[in-house]
């Protein structure tokens, strides 16, 4: 992850990157995860809070993979050198 907002829409149970131009462009069928990521001197690219925006008519399908995608993102990894 790189300093800066990401933003993923839920297409076929599957998060798919948003591209930059459609940023600010919300669907009230769809369902988004948003993520600001910082970069601070002591520690390289921290991610701050996932939100959520699961429009008014998404699906209950979407709302869960909306939900199994957050919980990835905020599950620390573990790297192995």
């Amino acid at each position: 992850m790189i300093s800066g907002l990401e933003i993923w829409r839920i297409e076929k149970l599957q998060a798919v990157p948003v591209p930059k131009d459609s940023y600010g462009k919300f669907f009230t069928g769809d369902s988004y995860i948003i993520l600001k990521v910082l970069s601070f001197a002591h520690a390289v690219n921290v991610p701050i809070p996932v939100f959520n925006s699961m429009g008014t008519i998404c699906s209950q399908l979407h709302v869960s993979s909306t939900i199994v995608y957050v919980a990835y993102i905020l599950t620390p990894k573990i790297i192995k050198s």
